[in-house]
């Protein structure tokens, strides 16, 4: 096949591939093919690089579907009765989901192997009117005489409901919501016999898709974005799995924002047999940039060379997995599989840098256990279903989970033994959590509308609890439910409005002033400018792929953007133009990138550069500031920084800190090392008397003194105490916000917050100090412990303008 910008000139096998009695049709993507016999039935699925056997399907004396067999030997059965029933599947493990039949051969159960069941009934027609989730939760369906749906309900009452016309050749349904909202979805053809199809929403955006004869297609969105995609045929399998090979996209004004354009090449051993490929290569050029993938087949080795010059070679096993994989100037991966074609190791690196993950699976195919790069062990359990509900840490604390017969998580118990518990509606939804269950019980509530949009959230509820609500309302933009007010647990209110396209266009705060954004291109979404409520107004430019390139603030200073080849931000320019009759300063940072898209050196606007180099894992590796100062990391296997040395530029200067962990990744401890003094820090996590073996519990400082911590239900920090045995302790309420602070003197502060959790008050030996805030948050007046008022003005935008010291005090 010939193709150019403008036609076919040969016309390539469009069809499936037939071969005797056997038909071969491939994925959409092309990465499949699924082969059929005579009959219709599926009898492989084959990978469509290798042509290695993915699934195979074998069936049974009178055609019914006995088994599928993966490219490992895996084998899932479907077991029937003596009447050719199916009865159960039972998956390569011997797990088995029970399958229940009506009267008519229709699904009426639906067991999983613990034994949590869903249930479904049907018309006499054979449509689904009802359906039952493992807790008793229903959803209901109806139907026209047509039998097309007309609605559906779920257990917590949303739904949608459907109507349909002909219109002309073509027609027209609406999907309403249960807040009444309404989308028309609209199927036609044009003059010209091109498919037409566009979806209005209820808020009158609309959205058209036109796919013409010629295997184009047009979308045009709510913002006039055009979107145009040339198909062609694959030069294997033809138009059966076609190609993107041109791909346009324009604004409304007629900006264009993308191109990309796509080169397919192949060779085959028979032209006549599209899996003899001997190699195939992928050209994609995007917004003039260039990216080649060449697969070798008699290797199973893909080599990508992106843009930058980056290359990727990785080399597969005859199941299409990644054996290895190797990148330019990085460390090599290499993966191996067990029998099962199950990940069992993962090797990072050479030499002695290297480092390997184990991974192992119980007798029903589940993850067991992983261990990491320095031996570290987590282990991990299942239930029946299959559902992780135990995590062992390499240091021996587990976590807990449990679930509803639906999957949901209802209780999960952390590395302290604290237990939180979830609750959900009928429609699956989590409407309460209740942290530290069996002792504080914080709870928090969650309200959906019939739509499902969060509308309130209300922490530590309950009888004689906070309660401190927030609400939201919504608003529909671009065919979505967008927040429209949010009203704080103080009774605050914040204002959103957006345009059709669902960008923001004005926001309003509890002050009632209000910022406006104004978008530049229509099909960037992106706030071309910026207007205060002090009508203070920021510009901004962008290039067609959405970098800004210029940006203009209120007092007319100028900053400037410019990318390098590869779309990466090369340098910013500040004071790039005069403001009030002073010359433009034009100082110009300059950042270079390697070939991994990562920074090396970053050049100020005196010529002063800081670089950057990294090791062969892409971790930064040191650093030197523009003075030369130099600073050096160095990692574990797990990625863990080790050491950071500081001034290793100058001799006998150099200030070394060094860190240990334990197997959970907790610092155990910390060495500075000034003038070889190796002065170390240690964290300890177990203490005599606490059974929490997972918190800080204490620290020992480089001259053995030790403090000590200890900690409420809710992990926040109850007491510490010294080295010389003086205790300070803390108290919060149920949202963790400090309330008492008691001295070793066995003085306490009391603070007082409102309901956003701002300080109000300090009082200490009966004195007192207060806080008063604007609706916004910011700080309105303070009085000191004298009775003494302080008060502050802002600006519309929010600066401080003015403070109102008090009569006698120094301004």
């Amino acid at each position: 096949t010939i193709w150019d910008d403008a036609r076919v000139f040969s016309v390539a096998q469009s069809l499936p591939v037939f071969n005797g009695d056997a038909l071969l049709l491939p994925s959409a993507d092309g990465k499949e093919v699924y082969h059929f016999d005579a009959g219709g039935r599926h009898l492989r699925t084959l990978d469509a690089l290798t042509g290695a056997v993915r699934l195979s399907f074998a069936y049974d004396a009178a055609g019914r579907l006995a088994s599928i067999t993966d490219g490992d030997g895996a084998v899932t059965s479907f077991l029937r009765n003596g009447a050719g029933e199916l009865t159960a599947i039972a998956g390569p493990d011997g797990q088995q989901t029970t399958v229940t039949l009506d009267a008519n051969g229709y699904l009426a159960e639906l067991t999983n192997p613990a034994g949590e069941t869903q249930g479904f009934t049907y018309s006499d027609k054979g449509l689904i009117t009802m359906g039952v989730d493992a807790r008793d939760n229903a959803s209901v369906y109806s139907y026209a005489d047509s039998g097309r749906v007309v609605s559906n309900q779920n257990g917590a009452g949303g739904g949608h409901g459907f109507s349909g016309a002909t219109v002309g050749a073509g027609a027209v349904v609406t999907v309403t919501d249960a807040l009444g909202n309404a989308t028309r979805h609209i199927a036609t053809r044009d003059a010209a016999g091109n498919q037409v199809r566009s979806v209005t929403t209820a808020d009158g955006g609309t959205t058209t898709l036109i796919v013409g004869l010629d295997g184009a297609t047009v979308k045009i969105d709510a913002r006039g974005i055009r979107t145009t995609t040339m198909l062609g045929p694959d030069p294997r399998w033809g138009m059966a799995a076609p190609l993107a090979r041109r791909l346009t996209q324009t604004t409304a004004e007629g900006v264009v924002l993308m191109t990309m354009a796509l080169t397919r090449t192949v060779t085959l051993a028979d032209p006549a047999d599209p899996f003899s490929l001997l190699a195939l290569t992928d050209t994609v050029t995007l917004n003039g940039r260039t990216t080649t993938t060449i697969y070798d087949a008699v290797h199973r080795a893909q080599t990508v060379t992106e843009p930058g010059g980056r290359v990727t070679v990785t080399t597969f096993d005859g199941q299409g997995r990644p054996l290895t994989v190797s990148t330019s100037g990085l460390a090599p991966v290499t993966y191996s599989y067990d029998a099962r074609g199950r990940l069992t190791t993962t090797v990072e690196g050479e030499g002695a840098s290297q480092r390997t993950t184990v991974l192992s699976y119980d007798a029903l195919g589940r993850l067991s256990s992983r261990t990491d790069a320095l031996g570290a062990v987590t282990t991990y359990g299942y239930d029946a279903a299959g559902r992780r509900i135990a995590e062992t840490l390499p240091t021996g604390q587990t976590l807990h989970y449990a679930y509803d017969a639906m999957g949901n998580l209802t209780a999960q118990q952390d590395a302290r033994g604290v237990v939180t518990t979830y609750e959900y509606d009928a429609a699956n939804r989590r409407v309460a959590q209740v942290a530290d269950a069996g002792g504080l019980a914080v709870r928090s509530e969650y309200t959906f509308d019939a739509a499902g949009n969060l509308v309130a959230q209300t922490e530590d509820a309950g009888v004689g609890r906070l309660n401190l609500t927030t609400r939201y309302t919504y608003t529909l933009a671009a065919g979505s439910y967008r927040t429209g007010e949010v009203m704080d647990a103080a009774g605050n209110v914040r204002h959103f409005v957006y345009n059709t396209t669902g960008e923001v266009v004005s926001e309003t705060d509890a002050l009632q002033q209000t910022t406006t954004y104004t978008n530049g291109y229509s099909a960037t979404g992106r706030w071309a400018q910026v207007t205060t409520p002090g009508g203070r107004t920021t510009t901004t430019e962008y290039n067609p792929e959405g970098q800004p390139l210029r940006i203009t603030d209120a007092a007319g200073g100028v900053t400037l953007y410019a990318y390098d080849a590869l779309g990466r931000l090369h340098t910013t320019t500040t004071g790039a133009a005069p403001i009030g009759g002073q010359p433009a300063l034009n100082r110009t940072i300059t950042t270079t990138y390697d070939v991994h898209g990562r920074i090396v050196a970053v050049t100020d606007a005196l010529g002063n550069t800081a670089t950057r180099s990294y090791d062969a894992f892409g971790r930064l590796a040191s650093e030197s500031d523009a003075l030369g100062n130099t600073t050096l990391y160095t990692y574990d296997a797990l990625d863990r920084l080790v050491r950071v040395t500081t001034g290793a530029n100058v001799p006998g200067e150099a200030l070394s800190t060094a860190y240990t962990y334990d197997a959970a990744g907790r610092t155990l401890t910390m060495h500075v090392d000034p003038d070889g003094l190796n002065l170390t820090t240690q964290y300890r996590y177990t203490r005599p008397g606490s059974s929490d073996t997972w918190s800080l519990q204490e620290v020992v400082d480089a001259k053995g003194n030790v403090t000590a911590y200890s900690y409420n239900s809710l992990g926040q920090l109850a007491a510490t105490t010294d080295a010389l045995n003086q205790t300070w302790r803390f108290t919060y309420d149920n949202l963790g916000r400090q309330v008492t602070q008691t001295d070793p003197l066995s003085r306490t502060t009391t603070y007082a917050v409102d309901a956003l959790g701002r300080r109000t008050s300090l009082t200490l030996d009966g004195r007192t100090e207060q806080w008063a805030y604007r609706p916004d948050g910011a700080l309105a007046g303070s009085m000191d412990f004298a009775g003494r008022v302080t008060s502050f003005d802002y600006s519309p935008d929010g600066e401080l303008t003015a403070i109102d010291y008090p009569a006698g005090t120094a301004d």
